[in-house]
């Protein structure tokens, strides 16, 4: 009987544990999440390989303040290796600026690579390309273990709208 109680204490300890590693370790992925997704959908075209992302379009936003300014930006996301780990990086710089050096930012630590998923579309290794982005991508982030991904996330997108695609309401 006492064996049961020690191991039923065990187990909730245990189980406590592991739900505040996940707490700690939530707050980045939300952020990258959320960075993102508006990343992605302010972008018009995008390509990808094992350690890198390139995003263009117009989701710029003001180095200083960080609020949106919709400037015609390319923001990349770099699988890059220093002091013996991967890091992840955001560097993002704007078209119409060519003298400015945009802003970077550390986004996660021990990130190995990036797979982008999509039905339509073609890695970099195939094609130098940037490609529309698609309407529904899933983005994951590999670790160096090679268990479970960082982070696994699924985007549905709105199609973008041409100027030539108005209809007019009756």
């Amino acid at each position: 009987m006492l064996m049961v109680a020690i191991l039923s204490v065990l187990r909730t300890v245990l189980l406590q544990r592991r739900m505040l590693q996940e707490r700690i370790a939530a707050p980045w992925r939300q952020r990258m999440a959320e960075q993102f997704y508006w990343d992605i959908t302010n972008a018009r075209s995008m390509r990808w390989q094992a350690d890198a992302l390139y995003l263009e379009g117009y989701g710029g936003c003001d180095a200083e303040s960080g609020l949106a300014t919709h400037r015609p930006t390319r923001v990349a996301y770099l699988v890059r290796r220093a002091a013996d780990r991967s890091w992840l990086l955001r560097q993002e710089t704007t078209w119409d600026e060519p003298d400015s050096s945009g802003r970077s930012s550390l986004v996660a630590a021990d990130v190995t690579g990036i797979e982008i998923q999509a039905a339509d579309l073609t890695p970099a290794d195939e094609t130098d390309r940037f490609q529309p982005v698609p309407r529904r991508l899933r983005l994951v982030l590999h670790g160096p273990t090679g268990g479970a991904p960082l982070l696994d996330r699924t985007y549905f997108l709105a199609p973008a709208i041409d100027e030539g695609d108005t209809e007019e309401q009756p």
